[in-house]
């Protein structure tokens, strides 16, 4: 999901996951069970880095039911709460630098929103090509 929310103080753009629910959740952590290193590079991207800086996001203090204890994307998976974010003075939101500023953090959030779309594009597809076979 990308976002953009703003406030009398600031501009805030935001892309990745906020509050899923239950099944949601575990198809996350289902893919990062499976393709957590994939996600790391993503996450390891230079100009992600610079404009949007870390992961965010909650997390559970040990490992969610289910999954073992000494997976290598153990801190992955204890999220459950996925996104980047960056924010700009207000001003900028009523400047025509909005647009460009948005955008170009957008592109960069692009591959991290695409990959956390993954499990649910797959299950749209078999759903509709299901329907079709009818």
């Amino acid at each position: 999901m990308f976002y953009l929310h703003f406030t009398e103080k600031e501009v805030l753009v935001f892309g990745g996951v906020w509050a899923p629910e239950r099944d949601e959740l575990l198809a996350y952590r289902t893919l990062l069970q499976e393709h957590y290193k994939e996600f790391q590079e993503i996450l390891a991207d230079k100009k992600l880095k610079r404009m949007l800086g870390r992961l965010q996001g909650e997390k559970l203090t040990r490992m969610p039911k289910g999954f073992p204890v000494d997976h290598p994307a153990e801190e992955l998976l204890r999220h459950h709460q996925w996104y980047l974010e960056a924010t700009f003075p207000v001003k900028v939101l009523t400047t025509p630098r909005l647009v460009p500023e948005m955008v170009r953090r957008f592109k960069v959030m692009a591959p991290f929103v695409e990959f956390l779309n993954r499990p649910f594009i797959q299950k749209a597809k078999t759903a509709k090509f299901s329907l079709m076979s009818f």
